[in-house]
């Protein structure tokens, strides 16, 4: 290592120093400016500080080394428990010096986008979006997110995210106690990953009323009320009318007057009753239809088979009805070719008198 390539790295050895003798460690100083004056590491590593520099041009590569490292690591662990020391525990309860120690903690001058999630938050909080008392309990989340060492640029990110949605929503005061237990249950009891995906799914599901979207398919859902559930897994129920509908390569499945609940983490929606129809290719949605029983749509596929459904066609058999299976899927070529939406009976003796003059079917109706 040659003596020019050494000053900046024992310059910032001296910085760490430093940092180690303001702090209530129990450091050793050495004021030796030879090698030899230098102590091997142990283990555990002694909190060294050496407080002269110490040239180590005389040394040979493989000595060096060792020696380098010997100089460097105490004072490398002395600092880094000095910044533990250091790091803020809790934010403050006043506003604004909450947010400045906020932004100071996100980063905001180096990420352009963390920048503007904190600075929506804030105006949230100063336009009266978020009250008072509501700040506190997301303050207490934020807390939280710091004892678990949980990270900016991710959990942080994503949760304020989430709130900046959510406190536009006239569900916002109803449901937030709610929302909030269950992001307290994925701070501690679940994974991190599941985690930012609950927040993920949460900015999508107040923003554009969505519960699993990507770059080819949206599923999404209209309701007038909903509640955060936290059973022995945390759900969302929709114990009113709601239509549930799946758009992308400019086809559209729609299932109205359903009701259920959905699990974000594994992306399943269980739902019980519903309407489905044919009217995307050219049936009266009136005559042609189906009432759904209990059915499962995974919400990462674009379509879904349901079981145990009645099937109507007023022009073919008036008020009665088939029981059968249901399946649809997103098709880009729809038209009245189209094999989705698609029924078939469970009754393999169907009989429609005069399918064609003078000729009847008995079979399968699909």
């Amino acid at each position: 290592m040659k003596k020019k390539a050494l000053i900046p790295l024992l310059l910032i050895l001296f910085q760490m120093a430093s940092i180690a003798q303001n702090s209530v460690f129990n450091y050793i100083d050495i004021s030796g400016n030879l090698p030899s004056d230098i102590r091997p590491i142990s283990n555990p590593v002694n909190a060294y500080v050496y407080t002269k520099a110490i040239d180590l041009t005389g040394l040979d590569v493989q000595n060096k080394k060792q020696a380098f490292i010997n100089l460097m690591l105490p004072s490398i662990l002395i600092a880094k428990h000095q910044l533990e020391q250091d790091r803020i525990k809790v934010f403050s309860q006043e506003s604004e010096v909450f947010f400045k120690e906020f932004k100071n903690f996100m980063n905001v001058s180096a990420d352009s986008e963390q920048k503007e999630v904190v600075s929506v938050f804030e105006k949230q909080y100063k336009k009266g979006s978020i009250s008072s008392d509501n700040f506190l309990k997301i303050k207490g989340i934020l807390d939280l997110m710091l004892k678990k060492k949980k990270k900016p640029n991710t959990h942080f990110n994503y949760f304020i995210k989430s709130i900046n949605s959510f406190s536009d929503s006239k569900y916002f005061e109803k449901d937030l106690d709610d929302w909030i237990s269950i992001v307290d249950y994925f701070i501690n009891k679940s994974t991190n990953s599941r985690l930012i995906k609950f927040l993920g799914f949460s900015n999508g599901f107040f923003s554009d009323n969505a519960l699993h979207s990507n770059k080819s398919l949206v599923w999404g859902i209209d309701f007038n009320d909903f509640d955060f559930v936290l059973d022995s897994i945390p759900l969302v129920a929709f114990n009113s009318s709601v239509d549930l509908y799946c758009y992308s390569r400019g086809d559209t499945i729609l299932i109205s007057r359903t009701k259920g609940y959905y699990n974000p983490i594994s992306n399943v929606w269980h739902g019980e009753s519903g309407v489905v129809d044919w009217r995307r290719v050219g049936f009266d949605k009136d005559k042609v239809y189906a009432d759904l029983n209990d059915y499962k749509i995974r919400t990462r596929i674009a379509g879904f088979d349901a079981n145990f459904v009645k099937f109507f066609n007023k022009d073919v058999f008036g008020e009665d009805y088939l029981e059968g299976s249901f399946s649809d899927k997103l098709v880009s070529n729809k038209g009245s070719a189209s094999i989705y939406p698609s029924f078939k009976s469970n009754n393999y003796d169907v009989v429609i008198n005069n399918i064609l003059p003078n000729i009847n079917f008995v079979g399968v109706y699909s």
